[in-house]
């Protein structure tokens, strides 16, 4: 959520001109203090010319250089009172001091000085910023001037720069914008290391519209400890040109996907708070590195926080992180990313327009990592991240998903709220913690979180698996409406804690190993709903002490689940999957077919069981209570070198069994004892 923030200006002004008497503007603490406005405009009756070492000289008129150059000997200090030095050079010998308040474009500053206090407050009539909408030769002029001042200001000393009230269109493409190619930091607004730009809650930088693929509003480029707070970065989605566009390549770049208002890369130890992206042509931030980490000179970005800011309605994601460790996101609203209908020629061809582009999610972790094969040995690992925080945010809205961690290590996803998706593709060490999802209306057909699952050959020549994707926990969330609750995958991780509501599949396991699943609470009243499906395969899987209460659904759904394939690469016949000690709630029985592999011990079951198909099956020790006594406590046909032991079932009386075997010709080599059965009348 934006924070506002309303400040006090203490201005304490002394009527002496005297060298102890000057001047004394109280900057305070608080962000967007402002001296007085110039008001005296008369024209000083002295020159600079003759200063003696160490004066300290009180400017309360109007000293027009008139393009000169003016030395000015040691120690000399110039002090602001209303006035204002124009036209020239003051060149200090050494030592030298002057107020930020004398600063002006018209002002050049050469020698050895530093301003004579660190806080710069940044006037735009002073600079000569235009406001409004303006031609392209003026949204230049605006970039240069504003740069100007960055960098004048940064040389001196100035550590924090605070913009008043202002509302400015930035040329930031190349002149030509037919060029095949445009160097990006040639163009954008740049930040220096040392350096907090604060601006005030209702100053606007946007992006002149044009027609260039590839832009950055404002970049922090190998920096370090830069600070940006407060003002509005609005990108021209909605005027953007998406005319066809060819790079020098002859690579065709009419998405129109490069242009990002805020690019910090090669950095360390960048905050930005309570700041708002909008309405970019790609992307609201992109963190990354200045180059690939293939080549040894390649530095990446290290300790970058954004906080307490609005970041919406981006074109193609809101946020991408693509490169750098120890990331926090914290405390935002992420809202819109990549919304709009996609439009379509006669031939099918996309009509590129401000209409969303892939990915289309609020964050995206995504580094570039390429193989030159499909086995591990050939990884690059072109960028990274890892050591990621995505703390306390609001995501609504975003079109594809919330999150989607593609690639990257140890992102912690905890106690944010989510209208949609979060998912994983291909990372280890990752946690989905704390969180609140409760599906859209448009999004309820998909699946709450999604883990990892990323395998390949373990050398060029194939033939076995390695998973990647380890220790991806999913604790303490809350997921409401999603067609799925979540889809557990990879290997050695432990979900727990979880309230599933409104699910038509609570839980799914796939393609996963050594996996702890235990004390979840899953409630539905969806039609035909699923407490538990396994798909593909699944190995060391203990699923413990959940609950479940589905009004009108099965408690287990297990179809062509741990049978050979050769597309799998793995030898699955001694598999296992074990669900004990829970309470399955359940309307209907579970089909469990064509599967192998499959422990059901000691649980509470309120449904039938019906085994199809299948080897390698334990069900003993369970309570089985079909409700409604509409069917036999569990039916078996086809089954084989299955246990069926120590269970209780209870049944309609004189109508249905409590073990029945559809045919026991093809049931074989089976274990079935010490069960007991009761009847009851309905």
């Amino acid at each position: 959520m934006k924070l506002r923030f309303y400040n006090i200006i203490i201005l304490l002004i002394s009527l002496s001109c005297s060298k102890d008497e000057v001047i004394n503007v109280d900057q305070g603490d608080e962000d967007n203090n402002v001296p007085d406005e110039i008001v005296n405009t008369t024209p000083c009756n002295f020159t600079l010319k003759n200063v003696a070492p160490n004066t300290k000289l009180t400017i309360n008129c109007v000293l027009d250089l008139k393009g000169e150059t003016v030395n000015l000997p040691s120690g000399v200090e110039l002090v602001f009172d209303k006035g204002q030095i124009i036209n020239g050079v003051v060149n200090f010998e050494s030592n030298g001091s002057i107020d930020g308040d004398l600063l002006n474009l018209s002002l050049s500053i050469t020698g050895d000085a530093k301003l004579s206090n660190e806080n710069f407050n940044f006037f735009g009539d002073r600079w000569e910023m235009k406001e409004g909408t303006v031609t392209n030769e003026v949204a230049l002029e605006n970039r240069k001037n504003l740069q100007k001042a960055i960098d004048l200001t940064s040389a001196l000393g100035a550590t924090k720069f605070s913009v008043e009230k202002i509302d400015v269109y930035f040329k930031i493409t190349p002149i030509d914008e037919t060029q095949p190619y445009g160097n990006t930091i040639e163009h954008t607004i740049l930040l220096p290391s040392n350096f907090h730009l604060s601006l005030h809650e209702e100053t606007v930088f946007r992006v002149q519209p044009n027609a260039f693929p590839w832009y950055s509003l404002m970049t922090i480029d190998k920096k370090e400890n830069v600070k940006i707070s407060g003002g509005n970065f609005i990108g021209d989605r909605y005027e953007h040109d998406y005319v066809p566009f060819f790079d020098r390549h002859g690579l065709k770049r009419s998405t129109h996907e490069w242009g990002v208002l805020l690019l910090v890369r090669g950095s360390e130890n960048i905050n930005i708070d309570n700041i708002t992206l909008k309405s970019s042509i790609a992307d609201g931030l992109i963190t990354g590195s200045e180059g690939h980490r293939i080549y040894p000179e390649t530095v990446w970005n290290k300790k970058v926080s954004l906080t307490n800011s609005i970041v919406s309605d981006n074109r193609r994601n809101n946020i991408s992180i693509t490169d750098g460790e120890d990331i926090l996101i914290e405390g935002n609203e992420i809202l819109d990313a990549g919304i709009g209908e996609t439009l379509k020629d006669n031939d099918g061809n996309t009509i590129y327009s401000s209409a969303g582009v892939a990915p289309r999610f609020g964050l995206d972790v995504e580094p570039f990592v390429g193989y030159d094969d499909f086995s591990f040995e050939s990884r690059k690992t072109y960028e990274w991240v890892e050591n990621v925080i995505i703390r306390n945010n609001i995501f609504k809205g975003n079109e594809a998903g919330s999150i989607i961690v593609y690639t990257g290590d140890n992102v912690l996803i905890d106690g944010n709220f989510s209208d949609h998706v979060i998912a994983q593709n291909n990372t280890s060490g990752s946690k989905i913690i704390n969180n609140t999802l409760e599906a859209r209306d448009d999004v309820r057909g998909r699946i709450g979180i999604s883990t990892s699952d990323y395998r390949k050959f373990i050398d060029f020549d194939g033939g076995t698996l390695k998973q990647y994707a380890t220790g991806n926990d999913v604790k303490n969330n809350t997921i409401r409406n999603f067609f799925g609750g979540y889809n557990i995958r990879g290997n050695n991780a432990e979900v727990s804690g979880n309230t599933v509501e409104g699910a038509t599949v609570c839980l799914l396991i796939n393609k996963a190993e050594n996996i702890k699943v235990h004390d979840n609470t899953y409630t539905s009243g969806a039609i035909a709903s699923k407490a538990i499906r396994l798909t593909d395969y699944a190995n060391n899987i203990e699923i413990y002490n959940e609950k479940f209460t589905l009004s009108n659904g099965f408690y287990l759904e297990s179809i062509d689940f741990n049978m050979p394939n050769d597309d799998f690469h793995l030898n699955v016949d001694n598999f296992k999957v074990t669900i004990r000690e829970s309470e399955f709630n359940s309307f209907r029985g579970p089909t469990i077919k064509n599967s192998r592999g499959v422990e059901i011990l000691k649980n509470k079951i309120y449904s039938t069981t019906l085994l199809k198909n299948v080897t390698d099956i334990k069900f003993n020790n369970n309570t089985s209570e079909v409700i409604n006594l509409t069917y036999h406590g569990i039916s078996l046909e086809n089954t084989s070198n299955s246990e069926i032991k120590n269970n209780h079932f209870t049944v309609k009386k004189n109508v249905f069994e409590g073990i029945f075997q559809v045919d026991s010709s093809v049931n074989t080599n089976n274990i079935i004892v010490n069960n007991t059965v009761e009847f009851k009348e309905l």
